[in-house]
């Protein structure tokens, strides 16, 4: 009978640590993240090219909270900003343009951010949103004077709730110029040019 007991304990335990609750702290509350993930409508760049860089929002269990502020770095010295779309809600600062003179993302290929925030005293942002959702759309265009490289997107959140933990997931595109896209010189311009061209940025 109490081999029995004993069985049943350690199967009831070993329950309980498989289904048990995952992600929780030493109270088992629960972890809660605010995330900001670049995104991109291109793969892969070319001179002269436009594209998007999206900021989406997003945040567990789509709770409402006192809303987020962040910025993006890049490098304005291929990238020109044309224009830029966002959540207009409770917002308390606009996107603006700013030379990053003190390195704020740790990372020397960039050298410029775009700042934004949003403030909500009340606790009920976003109002009209289900996350994730789009929080602020960059467009842009390649500069004729860009390089073949790896580029950086980054960001950091620079406000959030309390309740919540910060999180971001930063992008990378290759640019390539269309004057020497003949990676492998065979007097062709295709995919296998791409994938050398790729493989090499990520080595470099």
């Amino acid at each position: 009978m109490l081999l029995k007991k004993s069985l049943l304990i350690i199967i009831l335990f070993t329950t309980f640590i498989i289904s048990g609750p995952k992600n929780n702290d030493a109270w088992g509350n629960e972890d809660r993240f605010q995330t900001i993930r670049l995104l991109s409508n291109r793969t892969s760049l070319k001179i002269n090219e436009q594209f998007q860089i999206i900021a989406q929002y997003d945040v567990t269990n789509g709770n409402k909270t006192t809303a987020i502020g962040f910025k993006i770095f890049y490098n304005s010295q291929y990238f020109e900003l044309l224009h830029t779309e966002y959540y207009d809600i409770e917002l308390f600062q606009t996107p603006e343009e700013i030379e990053d003179y003190h390195d704020d993302d740790d990372d020397i290929a960039t050298n410029t951010y775009i700042s934004i925030g949003w403030l909500s005293p009340s606790k009920i942002w976003p109002y009209d949103k289900t996350p994730p959702f789009n929080a602020l759309t960059l467009t842009m265009k390649v500069k004729d004077n860009s390089e073949s490289k790896m580029t950086h997107f980054n960001a950091i959140i620079t406000n959030f709730d309390i309740n919540h933990e910060p999180r971001v997931n930063n992008l990378q595109i290759p640019v390539y110029n269309s004057f020497i896209s003949d990676i492998n010189n065979d007097g062709k311009t295709n995919m296998i040019d791409a994938i050398q061209l790729f493989q090499h940025l990520i080595k470099n």
